[in-house]
């Protein structure tokens, strides 16, 4: 059963934990830019993370990760 927030496009297969080459650094970024299209609330976050502090980010995390297996 669907619940309505499945992928709709080829990115179903979020990259994660990759090594960052010449080569998938160009599919991160059109990654990326599909994922602003859609989400653009999202750019604030993206752009600030490098530069959060890490007790921030385990928080931001910790929210994403908890709401993840409400669903």
């Amino acid at each position: 059963m669907e619940a309505g927030f499945e992928p709709q496009d080829d990115f179903t297969h979020p990259i994660v934990k990759a090594e960052v080459t010449p080569v998938n650094k160009s599919s991160l970024a059109i990654y990326l830019a599909t994922i602003l299209q859609k989400h653009p609330d999202l750019t604030p976050i993206i752009e600030s993370w490098p530069t959060l502090p890490d007790h921030v980010k385990d928080t931001v995390k910790s929210i994403i990760n908890s709401c993840k297996s409400g669903f």
